[in-house]
């Protein structure tokens, strides 16, 4: 059966999971022979590579941060979502992350299409706005996606057509051959913010740095200059003399090279929903040390056998456990392999999309 699908997120432009996630949706539909189009807030060019015949529409809106311009913001989004269905037949609108969905909940009352809401962050991270509207409002979605068993157990309370649907992992990533052996590189990638932990990270390799003079970590952001919580990072690499050993580099366009030429994927979040550069850097066969945060890296991490799961937020544990994977190649290679093969059976586009496949089955 041939659907028509629309993705709404605030852009596509950026180098973050969700856009990621966006762009593999789109692409892994498309290549289904679905009739595919993206929906964004903000304005702006592919990040990352989008198959042709896609279309990409735009609200040309901004969006800021205040809590005034986020009122202002949501009414018009609502208006101009409902303007711009009307004018379509998609059989879903596959909207991605809680304030698009509860606009997009809103704005499809009395149509035809199926909301499907997509979450991408732990339960418990929302604005406290936002789960009050998320409880009021995800009764009414077609369906509502997690990314965790865990949360998706939450998500039932709302509503019974709750799922859990990993993020897939694009075909190109399984292809990479990666330096574990040889190489003396620890590689992070996120957000300049809180969340991603890399204050916790710098904390943890101070601890150990000196005993490996030749190792070094690689921090690769978005734009990592000019914002508070960048600041507060760069301060205690400066603090601890750590700037010959930890490298941090913005966005960039071959994020596959970085996975190549690491050792091992370090993650130090305080939180995460399901973090696709965790899966991307372990199906190009790179082991993982990362905190067992609430959700996220245990779905995706089999201790032991894949990487190593650090008791979340014990900066000596997270040091430990580094220094460990400096220390034990041959540990190391066997997990990357382990890494790869796993994620493979379990987050490869075909597992995926079966399990699309079945929802849309489901609530048609």
């Amino acid at each position: 059966m041939k659907r028509k699908i629309c993705i709404f997120n605030e852009s596509i432009s950026k180098s973050g999971g969700i856009e990621r996630v966006t762009i593999n949706l789109a692409n892994m539909w498309a290549a289904k022979g679905y009739d595919v189009e993206i929906l964004t807030i903000s304005h702006g060019h592919p990040f990352y590579k989008l198959s042709p015949g896609i279309k990409v529409h735009s609200l040309n809106l901004t969006v800021r941060m205040g809590m005034g311009d986020q009122i202002i913001l949501f009414g018009k989004l609502v208006w101009k979502v409902r303007k711009f269905l009307k004018n379509k037949q998609y059989d879903f609108l596959i909207a991605i992350w809680t304030s698009r969905c509860i606009v997009s909940i809103i704005a499809s009352m009395g149509l035809p299409v199926k909301v499907v809401a997509c979450e991408h962050i732990a339960y418990g991270a929302t604005k406290t706005y936002f789960k009050k509207l998320r409880n009021l409002l995800y009764p009414y979605a077609a369906a509502v996606i997690s990314l965790t068993d865990t949360d998706r157990k939450k998500y039932l309370k709302l509503n019974n057509h709750a799922y859990t649907i990993e993020n897939a992992v694009g075909y190109d990533f399984f292809n990479l051959k990666s330096n574990v052996r040889d190489s003396k590189v620890i590689l992070a990638v996120g957000r300049e913010t809180p969340q991603k932990g890399f204050d916790l990270l710098v904390e943890s390799w101070h601890l150990i740095y000196k005993k490996y003079p030749t190792w070094q970590i690689r921090i690769v952001g978005d734009n990592f200059t000019n914002k508070t919580y960048a600041t507060l990072v760069l301060n205690k690499i400066k603090q601890y003399g750590l700037q010959d050993t930890i490298h941090i580099i913005s966005e960039t366009n071959n994020i596959k090279k970085e996975y190549s030429d690491a050792a091992f994927y370090v993650m130090a979040s305080r939180y995460e929903g399901l973090p696709m550069v965790l899966l991307e850097a372990m199906a190009a066969g790179l082991p993982a040390v990362s905190f067992d945060c609430p959700t996220g890296p245990r779905e995706i991490i089999k201790d032991g056998e894949t990487g190593i799961l650090v008791r979340n937020g014990s900066i000596t544990e997270l040091a430990k456990s580094i220094a460990y994977m400096i220390e034990n190649v041959d540990k190391r290679k066997k997990y990357g392999m382990m890494a790869h093969l796993d994620v493979k059976r379990r987050f490869s586009t075909e597992a995926i999309a079966k399990k699309w496949d079945d929802l849309f089955n489901i609530i048609s």
